[in-house]
């Protein structure tokens, strides 16, 4: 029994068109992307298919998901940044350690009073279990991160080929908003692609703190409280 090949299985799972224009697209994709084509030539000749023949519904409107799930994307690794930022470990644990340190006044050296009782420990165990939630968090960020940035090449490569090969000479409008589809697409991969750096970067800061926290509590903290004259 003779076996179908796998272009012809490829056409049966896609349908067949009769567009004159499809197979170039094809091979302008493969051409632009020789790296990606490979493990995802069906879901770009899907898109493809999908914009050729040129409609401007179609055009569009393809990626809209993609575009989206970028978008929420990029807006939550900025939301979480923003939350370490205010956190303010960095500042809590020198006042910390100032508090710690410093020299009791005349008022204290005479009554035997204090400014206020801190307990560090509590309260860099607090900090240190604060910042452990931003590891979990990024993980989860950058594994998303990851997939969107795939989708949205993905259809990147469709209309990079689509725009390269097609043309609407009796539609001029259809084919400038493929050229500017191309370029929100282009522009949201771009953006997407700088939050794993931002997001290792941010793993790195609170790697940091935590490792200072843990030094400032069992290491720093106790000698200088250790060296504070006893009432």
């Amino acid at each position: 029994m003779r076996t179908a090949p796998a272009e012809a299985v490829g056409r049966a799972v896609f349908g067949e068109s009769n567009h004159p224009q499809l197979e170039a697209c094809f091979r302008a994709a493969q051409a632009s992307f020789p790296n990606l084509y490979p493990d995802y030539a069906p879901r770009i000749e899907r898109h493809i298919r999908q914009l050729v023949p040129l409609k401007l519904t179609t055009v569009a409107t393809i990626g809209d998901g993609a575009l989206e799930a970028a978008g929420n994307l990029v807006e939550a690794v900025a939301a979480t940044t923003r939350e370490f930022n205010e956190l303010g470990a960095a500042d809590m644990m020198a006042g910390m350690l100032a508090q710690a340190t410093r020299k009791a006044g005349m008022f204290e050296r005479w009554f035997g009073g204090s400014a206020g009782h801190v307990d560090y420990r509590a309260a860099l165990g607090a900090l240190k279990q604060s910042l452990g939630f931003f590891p979990r968090r990024t993980e989860e960020l950058a594994a998303k991160v990851r997939h969107a940035e795939e989708n949205l090449v993905v259809v990147l490569a469709a209309l990079s080929a689509v725009s390269d090969v097609v043309r609407a000479p009796d539609d001029a409008g259809v084919e400038r908003t493929l050229f500017d589809r191309r370029n929100i697409v282009g522009q949201a991969v771009q953006q997407i692609r700088m939050q794993p750096a931002q997001l290792r970067g941010l793993d790195e800061r609170v790697t940091d703190l935590l490792s200072r926290a843990d030094h400032l509590m069992n290491v720093v903290l106790p000698a200088a409280l250790a060296a504070r004259p006893q009432r």
